[in-house]
C-alpha cells in the first residue's frame, strides 16, 4: 500500500472512531432508557434480567467494539506511514538510482 493510501485511510479511520464514539453513548443512552421502561417492576432471576437487559445493549456493544477496532486500526496504518515515510527519506543521500532500486 502506497504511503499518502496509509496516510488517508488513517485519517478516515479517525473519523470513524469519533463518530462511533458519539453512535456508541447514543445507543448506550437509548439502551438504559428502553431497560427502565422494560424491566422496572418486573420481577424476575438475576438470569432472566440478565439476557433481558444484555438484548438491550447489544447495537451499543457492537458499535463500541467496531470504535474501538477503527481505533487501533488507525494507529497502526499511521504507524506504518510514518515508517515508510522514514524509510524513504533516510534514503536520500544514496541518490535516485539506489532509491528505485529500494
Amino acid at each position: 500500500m502506497k504511503v499518502k493510501t496509509k496516510q488517508i485511510l488513517s485519517g478516515v479511520l479517525s473519523v470513524a472512531s469519533s463518530v462511533g464514539t458519539v453512535v456508541t453513548a447514543v445507543l448506550t443512552r437509548r439502551a438504559a432508557q428502553k431497560e427502565q421502561r422494560t424491566i422496572f417492576g418486573e420481577e424476575l432471576t438475576k438470569k432472566k434480567r440478565f439476557f433481558k437487559i444484555i438484548k438491550l445493549y447489544i447495537p451499543a456493544i457492537i458499535s463500541g467494539t467496531a470504535t474501538i477496532a477503527s481505533t487501533i486500526s488507525s494507529t497502526i496504518l499511521s504507524r506504518k506511514a510514518e515508517a515508510s515515510r522514514s524509510i524513504f527519506n533516510g534514503h536520500g543521500a544514496l541518490g535516485r538510482s539506489r532509491v528505485a532500486e529500494i
